[in-house]
């Protein structure tokens, strides 16, 4: 139970504070630890405070970079999954201007597996092996 209020990201999205990043990492780092147990880990790039792009870009790209640092510390993937399309690209590659149309969704997985396939290196998504005969 990770309650909203008094962690610091009250109006993250808004007014990026030393206090919202600090916060932000120990979070990401205590997922890292508690939840990146298994074989592969993966952590994918977020809108963190919304999805509105006018206001809040530089506050999405510093959450992000805290993450993908935290991952690339502790041995853990991150995919970069929001370089597909920006802000004048919503109306072509979403459905909604938040959800994009399912060949995105797929070049997201793919960049989820290719993370988790670097750490689990069994050869799979390189095109060999499979052991399908």
């Amino acid at each position: 139970d990770w309650p909203k209020e008094g962690r610091g990201y009250g109006d993250c999205g808004e007014s990026m504070t030393k206090r919202c990043e600090e916060t932000y990492e120990e979070d990401v780092e205590t997922f890292a630890e508690e939840m990146c147990k298994g074989k592969a880990c993966v952590w994918r790039s977020g809108s963190c405070c919304g999805d509105n792009k006018d206001k809040w870009p530089p506050n999405i790209a510093k959450f992000n970079a805290i993450a993908k640092d935290v991952m690339k510390k502790t041995g853990n993937g991150y995919a970069e999954v929001f370089d597909m399309w920006g802000k004048n690209d919503l109306g072509k590659k979403t459905v909604d201007g938040t959800h994009p149309y399912p060949q995105y969704y797929h070049e997201w997985n793919m960049r989820v597996l290719k993370e988790a396939e670097k750490q689990l290196r069994t050869g799979c998504l390189d095109g060999g092996g499979g052991g399908g005969g």
